[in-house]
């Protein structure tokens, strides 16, 4: 397949693994040298994607090799160095780079001779590709005949295993100025403010010494120049300070984690922890509040679980699709009823018509979801134990339990207050709208978003099994092209949201804006003295909660079964 001037031309990133084999001579310089593979030819990697080989020779040979920039992250306002040659051979295209002392630079560096980073990415445009059926895929596989780089950077995930580090040195960097690791997002503003006080000096100074040769009488003015020039000398220290001030700020402004809290949490309570073990008192124990991480989230988005962590997950649909709130308390509170839209104009002195029927208030109760761990009392780095299970498996257990809970929970308002309330039970039952030609589970997910806006929504989402979503991912349309967007996870006018706590034959479409998740702002940990065991028990206990208006039901169609839909919406 070649570009056209109908397709919209997006940049793709494809990340190569690399295996850090490194020297340096002395010590640590400012720089440190390096030398990669970019990229790989001719593996599939964990994209579904080929580089076939002289599909960087077009770029390699044009003007935008020399626009190649090295970036962290894939941020391209995050330059940290330069490129200072690259090619091909018949493993694939390297590259040789200098990894420049800016601030994020000096990190880089750290991390590259600490271990810590081993793999690098491309960010590039696919010019010119094809798809070809390849044994031992299910799906077709797409070749990459022509390809733009825009910037390669080192990343923490890699898709492309074929790709090493050749080596990388420190070097010296002669003649930097402090200017130089000026933090891209101010530089532009600061550097040519700066430029202009140098400038003003140059000047200064270059007419104090003429004025000092030719006129030996003019004491009094010199020194006034002399008074400027410091003066002028003295603003871009100032001018400096006010930058690292910044930076220092922007550095510091990261929230911090739920491992970071935690981990302070347990250093405020250590002597009273120590106590408590050497006591050996059966049923003591102290208990921890701790601060969660506040990720913002997008509807339907990329998935990462903020109601019971920050971990990113697979299977985290429902925080990606309906976002969260935070409640301070142990339940949550809103006002609910059927509403009526009467807003018209208005005279002076006549009140306006009522807009609801009849308003309640609802009180929800947050479901705790628990789990612990015994350790045993010969343990000796028990901080760090604690820490790394309650960060890690805890979350885990956890996530897992609560996004079920989140979609199927069995919690309501009047015999389970104090369970989660799964959206699934407070949806709409799916409804044929239309007749389908050869009707698919494509076309019962296109009825359900029609059902929704018959009742005034735009559903957006659809959450799916990891079944339905392989199955949607094969669907052609009639000229043999896929349906769904492998890029986006676009279906027509919604994005799918895989999920292991969805059945196999379930689906639920929505309007992102009819539910939220409920959560509360911390986690609870609990260690336990338990004198019979002669251990101690770590308990880790989150909260949360679902919040559906009854008006809003009509934007979240449940279907039951997608086997029975096809039926139904299936010509005869």
């Amino acid at each position: 397949m070649e570009k056209n001037d109908t397709q919209v031309r997006q940049m793709e990133r494809k990340a190569n693994m690399a295996v850090l084999e490194w020297k340096e001579e002395g010590e640590k310089s400012d720089t440190l040298h390096i030398k990669a593979y970019a990229l790989a030819f001719g593996n599939v990697d964990s994209w579904g994607d080929i580089i076939a080989h002289g599909a960087v020779d077009a770029f390699l040979a044009s003007e935008n090799k020399g626009r190649m920039a090295l970036c962290y992250q894939h941020d391209i306002h995050e330059v940290i160095g330069v490129i200072t040659d690259m090619g091909v051979d018949e493993k694939g295209m390297w590259f040789e780079a200098d990894v420049l002392p800016t601030t994020t630079g000096k990190d880089v560096q750290t991390l590259i001779r600490g271990g810590a980073i081993k793999e690098f990415s491309i960010g590039y445009y696919a010019d010119k590709y094809h798809f070809e059926k390849r044994d031992g895929f299910m799906n077709e596989i797409r070749i990459l005949d022509e390809i733009t780089i825009v910037e390669v950077s080192p990343v923490t995930r890699a898709a492309n295993d074929k790709a090493v580090l050749i080596d990388s040195k420190a070097e010296e960097i002669e003649d930097k100025n402090e200017e130089d690791t000026i933090n891209p997002l101010i530089s532009d503003i600061m550097e040519q403010k700066m430029e202009m006080l140098q400038n003003e000096v140059k000047t200064s100074k270059e007419a104090l010494e003429a004025a000092k040769a030719e006129l030996k009488s003019a004491k009094e003015t010199a020194e006034k120049q002399a008074q400027e020039i410091n003066n002028l000398d003295a603003s871009i220290k100032a001018q400096q300070a006010v930058i690292e001030t910044m930076q220092k700020n922007m550095q510091e402004k990261k929230e911090m984690t739920f491992a970071e809290n935690l981990k302070s949490a347990l250093m405020e309570n250590k002597d009273k922890i120590e106590k408590m073990f050497e006591e050996k008192r059966g049923g003591s124990s102290v208990r921890m509040e701790v601060k969660m991480t506040s990720v913002p989230s997008q509807a339907y988005g990329t998935a990462v679980d903020t109601v019971v962590g920050s971990q990113p997950h697979v299977a985290r649909a429902f925080i990606a699709a309906f976002g969260e709130e935070i409640v301070a308390g142990d339940k949550a509170a809103w006002l609910d009823g059927t509403f009526t839209n009467n807003a018209d104009y208005v005279e002076e002195l006549v009140k306006a018509e009522d807009s609801d029927a009849a308003a309640t208030e609802v009180i929800r109760q947050f479901g705790k979801i628990a789990t612990r761990l015994l350790i045993p009392s010969e343990v000796q780095d028990w901080m760090n134990v604690v820490a790394q299970w309650a960060t890690n498996e805890a979350q885990e257990f956890i996530n897992d339990k609560a996004e079920a809970e989140v979609y199927g929970g069995l919690g309501n308002d009047t015999n389970a207050k104090k369970k989660v309330y799964g959206i699934k039970g407070q949806a709409t039952a799916f409804a044929k709208v239309a007749t389908y030609e050869n009707a698919n589970v494509g076309d019962v997910i296109l009825d359900a978003v029609a059902q929704a806006k018959k009742n005034g929504y735009l559903a957006n989402g659809a959450i799916v099994s990891f079944a339905t979503e392989a199955e949607l991912k094969g669907l052609k349309d009639k000229n043999g092209n896929y349906i769904y967007n492998q890029l986006t996870g676009m279906f027509g006018p919604v994005r799918v949201l895989p999920s292991a706590a969805i059945g196999a034959n379930e689906i639920l479409v929505a309007d992102s804006r009819c539910a939220k998740v409920l959560r509360r702002p911390s986690i609870e940990v609990e260690i336990t003295r338990d004198a019979d065991l002669d251990g101690w028990k770590v308990n880790v206990r989150k909260s949360a909660q679902t919040k559906v208006k009854t008006a809003h039901k009509g934007g979240l169609i449940y279907v039951a079964d997608k086997a029975a839909a096809i039926t139904a919406i299936a010509k005869a």
